[in-house]
Parts: structure tokens; C-alpha cells; sequence
């Protein structure tokens, strides 16, 4: 189970995780959890997490004790690529920065 997997939080407080390949794209199903914590501590070989926002999932993690080795933040991320090209305050959400790679109209950061 080494790897990269990704990981969104769901509104219902459940999770949505799926193995990522080299591409970056799913390499397998997209498995709905109920609890968080559950899901990372269920996998102990991951490698690294990518998830879109640390100050959104990391908390809840740390508050039943689990801790990550390493992840991806996909919002820092963006917001660092914006700042080197001089477009600091750009939306930096995921979709975003889909939205850019693809060329198409870049969606407001959510509030």
C-alpha cells in the first residue's frame, strides 16, 4: 500500500480516499470512510497524502493523535507557484488550479 493517496474530507465528516499512481490520477477505487483518523491510521504504508488543504484536515487528525509523516498540500502548493510568478492573492483552491492547467475560466477561492 506504499505510495501516494489522496484524501477529501466529505461534509458528512466521512472521507474519500483512493491510491494515487505516478500520474497522479486514481489507480484504484475511490473508497468513502466514515471517521478520518480511521482511514490514515488503516494505512500505514502510505508513503505520502495529497490532500487540498493541511489547516483543514490536519487538526482533526491531531486531535485523536494521529500524525503524518508527509503530505502534499495542494493549495500551498499553488499558492507558492503563484507567488514565483509574481501572482500572489490568485485563487489557489484545486479547482483553480485545474482550471488554469486547462485553460478555462479560474473559479474564487470558496470562502
Amino acid at each position: 500500500m506504499a505510495g501516494r493517496w489522496a484524501l477529501a474530507p466529505a461534509e458528512d465528516g466521512g472521507v474519500d480516499v483512493a491510491p494515487l499512481g505516478l500520474d497522479g490520477l486514481p489507480s484504484g477505487p475511490v473508497r468513502r470512510e466514515t471517521d478520518l483518523a480511521e482511514a490514515v491510521r488503516s494505512r500505514p504504508g502510505v508513503t505520502r497524502w495529497v490532500w487540498r488543504s493541511t489547516a483543514e484536515v490536519y487538526p482533526r487528525l491531531l486531535a485523536t493523535g494521529v500524525r503524518v509523516e508527509r503530505a502534499y498540500d495542494v493549495e500551498a502548493a499553488e499558492t507558492l507557484l503563484l507567488g514565483h510568478e509574481g501572482r500572489y492573492g490568485e485563487p489557489r483552491s484545486a479547482a483553480a488550479a485545474l482550471a488554469r492547467l486547462r485553460g478555462g475560466p479560474v473559479p474564487p477561492d470558496p470562502p
